[in-house]
């Protein structure tokens, strides 16, 4: 994972460039937080509601106070594809067609469940692709 830190870190600041706020303040930012918290416990209390908390979040794992960095190359290779999901309007796509399923009150929660299954049970065969 030493070789690709960097690779890992831009890939992650262009994708957030292309994020929405609203995606990952909505529930998209709770599932990439789960992942990252595997990681380091110390994001126990962080909050995703935006791209400066999300970099920050994984600058935390970068750039630990041990020395050793705490995400694992699954973790980081996740972390992306949930992203590339996001930013490509994946995330906002779940949350429309739950509304009308099921109302708004249960929108979000409904939404989240799906959106981690896709990212955790299918990350590593959708290999970041965003289909169906």
């Amino acid at each position: 994972m030493d070789d690709s830190l960097g690779r890992f870190w831009q890939e992650l600041e262009a994708l957030a460039d292309r994020v929405n706020d609203r995606d990952l303040e909505d529930g998209a930012g709770d599932v990439i937080l789960g992942i990252l918290r595997e990681a380091d416990d110390r994001l126990a209390a962080t909050q995703i509601s935006g791209k400066r908390d999300l970099e920050n979040a994984v600058a935390v794992l970068l750039n630990p106070r041990d020395g050793q960095v705490k995400i694992r190359q699954e973790d980081a290779d996740l972390v992306l594809s949930a992203l590339r999901l996001v930013s490509v309007g994946y995330y906002r796509c779940l949350m429309v067609e739950e509304r009308f399923r099921s109302g708004r009150m249960e929108c979000r929660g409904l939404a989240m469940r799906r959106f981690r299954e896709r990212v955790i049970d299918g990350g590593s065969a959708a290999a970041g692709s965003p289909g169906p």
